[in-house]
């Protein structure tokens, strides 16, 4: 079954992590590897550090329930549109 969404996130690149310091609300996190691939998801806290495996730098941050609303789960392929 083909899903499709049109959400607004932000996509960085970085293999170190991220944090939530100073947001006033928590946030969905996927983390991708190069073929769009999800291979970790995350609703992270304010004031929080989150990690993963260093060999994937692709993530995208997400307000917090658009992963449930659009149903992504771990193994899906998204497609990444600017």
């Amino acid at each position: 079954m083909l899903k499709t969404s049109h959400i607004g996130g932000v996509m960085l690149k970085t293999r170190f992590g991220i944090h939530t310091f100073f947001m006033k609300n928590p946030i969905d996190v996927v983390v991708l590897d190069n073929n769009f691939k999800v291979v970790k998801i995350s609703t992270v806290k304010p004031n929080c550090l989150f990690f993963w495996n260093p060999k994937y730098f692709l993530v995208l941050e997400l307000s917090q329930g658009t992963v449930k609303k659009t149903k992504t789960e771990i193994g899906n392929y998204l497609k990444i549109t600017p």
